[in-house]
């Protein structure tokens, strides 16, 4: 884990939610899935259809397909989101270590500009 110590709290956000957002994503997918072969269980203990339970068994089929590629696409949306609201919560941070970069070289003359009023405005 040394290399999760060095990123960047930037990249440790972002890497951080996207882990979270991708085994949530991963368990709803996994837990349909489930629930799918219950109702096709279902259908043959109660003696369903023959072409029933064949279709859906290959709608389950075709959604193991689908999920694949359509969690393919969230991944990347959801990690281009992350980015950006990990950049919107950063930004003040960032400045706030500018200007300590700046006094710790010597010059008192540069401010921070207060945008929010949370714990990094206040």
């Amino acid at each position: 884990m040394n290399w999760f110590a060095n990123l960047s709290i930037r990249w440790k956000f972002q890497v951080g939610f996207f882990v979270v957002t991708m085994v949530t994503t991963i368990y709803n997918r996994l837990l349909a899935s489930h629930e799918l072969q219950k109702m096709i269980e279902l259908a043959q203990r109660d003696g369903a259809p023959a072409t029933a339970v064949q279709a859906m068994v290959d709608q389950r089929a075709a959604y193991h397909f689908n999920s694949v590629w359509e969690s393919g696409l969230e991944f990347m949306l959801q990690f281009l989101l992350i980015g950006f609201v990990a950049s919107l919560f950063l930004k003040p941070i960032l400045q706030l270590c500018e200007a300590l970069k700046a006094v710790e070289q010597g010059d008192l003359t540069r401010g921070v500009a207060v945008t929010c009023h949370d714990e990094i405005g206040v």
